[in-house]
């Protein structure tokens, strides 16, 4: 196997780096040597910071899908949505800024990572016990653009005067 490092992997197209990461997992499951090579490849590829993911939406053994997963069903995440409910932001909103900071250059709308993480968050909040209450703009910081906003259930909007 070539060797690799950050300053191959940039200058090397999302399309390149998506295919040296693809074969890098498929050489892994052989173990031994180029078990060993596909491993570092991976690391240095997920821990680069550079995009990498060429089409379609993340699928649910990709390792960015799993981290977001862990990052919206933390602790952290639960108490982010909720406070971004609280202050009348879409519950991604809150979710956003962690999957930002974990991910970095993984987190975008390049893979649908921003429509996964809304899918996550909606998830979560049905499994809190919320029901939709319409769409709201994320603020400017965020990754996201809009989300959907959230009220506990069998609390209804209340009509304005």
């Amino acid at each position: 196997m070539v060797a690799y490092d950050e300053e191959k992997l940039k200058k090397m197209a999302v399309a390149q780096r998506w295919q040296l990461y693809r074969n890098a997992r498929i050489a892994l499951t052989s173990g031994g040597q180029k078990g060993f090579q596909a491993k570092e490849i991976i690391e240095l590829i997920e821990s680069s910071g550079l995009p990498f993911y060429e089409g379609g939406g993340l699928t649910e053994d990709d390792p960015i899908y799993r981290r977001m997963v862990d990052i919206v069903h933390s602790a952290e995440g639960k108490r982010a949505a909720l406070a971004s409910v609280e202050a009348g932001w879409p519950a991604l909103c809150g979710v956003d800024q962690l999957l930002r900071e974990a991910l970095g250059a993984h987190y975008g709308k390049h893979d649908l990572g921003t429509a996964t993480a809304g899918d996550l968050v909606a998830k979560l909040m049905r499994s809190l016990g919320y029901e939709e209450a319409g769409n709201g703009t994320c603020p400017p910081d965020c990754v996201a653009r809009t989300g959907i906003k959230w009220r506990p259930k069998n609390r209804r909007a209340t009509p304005a005067p």
